[in-house]
């Protein structure tokens, strides 16, 4: 059955159109017209003036479960993964081929790096390089194993051993050899002049240790490289301060120099890294790159036509007769502000439709009354029941930012609410759930859930030892989730969380864990709630806890 979109403004990923009508059918697109193609028999969306957008084109993501629900969600129809394991790309193609409520997908698979060096931390064993002659070979376990194009790392910047350059210019030529395109992660502009000279073909993180010289700038333009900031994982980690050294505003200054040279950008945001999600964060990225002086159709250019042409997707990245039908409507209009991106009403899938975030206005705060009993089992399935250390990378660092200024607030009941904002705690509950929290909670339903427990401890905590410590996990979750944040959020929770944590420590005695770790691995030294037990030693809890040596006294004020 044939799809036709009437009544839109369409956007078909280079500039506006006068077409008002989109017409698809099996997956493409076979009409646009200035008049309605709907014919007798087609489901008819009316867009009401919408703005219609080819779907959107992440360049740079890393692989989790769950990634390709959560990019489709938000409008993202193709992410072009950047490193990560052959099982992982394998399962995340299998499923991008079967099912309509993901988002297609393209992966260098493992990227070129040497012992030791980025990000093999984070993904050892890998295959790595230390000579130029291992180049040939290299490529063609990777095209073996079905990657899609070449990732290298350039490690010049000091931080982790790196390739040589003729190591590098080995892997561009053996890859060109067999019709692949290369990209360079860099970190440094040495990194930058290194990749160009290597002659790649995209250069992946701007770079902010200095500025770009105009002489090296012209030679990225006149090359044809193109270049993907991911300025919004930049934003996240120094636009939050982590060193005055190296300001995020040289990113910005550096994307500003290389759009007016005419390089080709692309959008990307380097999910899942701290402050990002898969997805929702695309859209900050757009409004960063609109910051640093290029046009809203240029920015959505750099998540859609450009990527297309860039990595040889032919078939998406515009809205023309022939292409797959990847769309998505907005209710706004992004070329005049492109934070409009994140007004979705709908999304569809090679034609198949698919359901946005669903953002349901709130006033305020969640005053969801919770029943003060013993809570629902808060904590893990026994696989994932870890320490936080030993967890994904995202829970080293603080780094509150999902997508730091929210954009577009609407007029509700007379209290102004971030509709994005919603979005994004959604996201978060999301992302823990993807990273082994065995459901999606969200903030109100977690400090509920400590709440309740907090008043059990005051009353007298009557279960079991271990039913005390699964439900002590609803804590590590809010821990978890202040680390993905945005700053709004962890706002208004903070002072409700803080009196909480303070009626607990009221509540229990400091011990250090002494008692609690006869009965459960206690996590890190910075989850102090599993450093102190309840100080009404009562029920089989009590009984367990003062047969490992705990006493009733007055809690540690610390």
């Amino acid at each position: 059955m044939a799809t036709t979109i009437v009544n839109a403004t369409v956007f078909d990923g280079t500039k506006l159109r006068d077409w008002t009508s989109i017409r698809f059918a099996e997956g493409l697109i076979t009409e646009c017209s200035a008049t309605s193609t709907a014919r007798e028999g087609d489901v008819v969306v009316d867009a009401g003036g919408g703005t219609v957008l080819p779907g959107l084109i992440d360049t740079h993501v890393h692989l989790l479960p769950g990634a390709l629900g959560q990019a489709l969600a938000f409008g993202v129809t193709t992410v072009l993964d950047m490193f990560s394991k052959p099982d992982m790309v394998a399962t995340a193609k299998e499923q991008a081929g079967s099912r309509s409520d993901v988002a297609d997908v393209r992966s260098s698979g493992i990227g070129a790096t040497a012992p030791g060096g980025h990000p093999s931390m984070l993904y050892a064993p890998i295959p790595t390089l230390t000579s130029a002659d291992q180049a040939e070979q290299f490529v063609a376990d990777r095209v073996a194993e079905g990657s899609d194009y070449l990732k290298i790392i350039s490690g010049v910047g000091g931080l982790w051993p790196s390739l040589a350059p003729g190591t590098i210019k080995a892997l561009v030529t053996a890859a060109h050899a067999r019709g692949l395109i290369v990209v360079a992660h860099v970190s440094s502009t040495a990194g930058v002049e290194e990749a160009v000279s290597a002659c790649v073909d995209v250069v992946a993180h701007v770079p902010v240790d200095a500025e770009l010289d105009r002489t090296l700038v012209d030679r990225i333009a006149d090359a044809g490289i193109a270049v993907g900031p991911t300025l919004v994982t930049i934003e996240s980690t120094l636009g939050n301060g982590w060193t005055s050294a190296r300001p995020y505003s040289c990113a910005e200054a550096n994307v500003r120099r290389l759009a007016d040279a005419g390089v080709t950008l692309l959008a990307g945001t380097d999910a899942p890294n701290p402050g990002t999600v898969f997805g929702a964060s695309l859209h900050r990225e757009l409004e960063l790159l609109v910051r640093c002086g290029i046009t809203p159709a240029q920015a959505l250019s750099a998540a859609t036509t450009n990527p297309a042409r860039v990595f040889a997707l032919p078939d998406r990245g515009r809205i023309a007769a022939g292409h797959r039908a990847d769309l998505i409507l907005l209710s706004g209009d992004p070329l005049a502000d492109i934070s409009a991106t994140r007004e979705i009403t709908r999304i569809w899938r090679a034609g198949t439709p698919c359901a946005p975030p669903r953002v349901r206005p709130q006033r305020g705060r969640d005053r969801t009354t919770h029943r003060l009993q013993r809570p629902d089992r808060q904590g893990r399935d026994s696989r994932t029941q870890t320490l936080v250390s030993e967890e994904s990378p995202l829970t080293s660092l603080r780094t509150n930012r999902l997508t730091t200024a929210a954009a577009g607030a609407c007029q509700v009941g007379g209290g102004r609410v971030s509709l994005w904002l919603v979005a994004t705690e959604r996201a978060v509950g999301e992302l823990l759930h993807q990273r082994g929290w065995r459901t999606v909670f969200t903030i109100s339903e977690r400090v509920g859930a400590w709440a309740a427990l907090i008043t059990a401890v005051e009353r007298g905590y009557q279960d079991e030892v271990v039913e005390y410590t699964n439900d002590l996990y609803c804590r590590n979750w809010l821990h978890e989730a202040w680390l993905l944040l945005d700053d709004h959020l962890v706002q208004l929770w903070s002072p409700q969380v803080k009196d909480l944590d303070n009626r607990y420590k009221n509540a229990t005695v400091y011990d250090d864990g002494q008692a609690l770790e006869h009965f459960h691995r206690l996590p890190g030294l910075d989850l102090w709630w599993w450093r102190r037990h309840p100080r009404i030693l009562t029920g089989n809890l009590g009984r367990s806890l003062r047969s490992a040596g705990a006493v009733a006294t007055d809690p540690n004020p610390g």
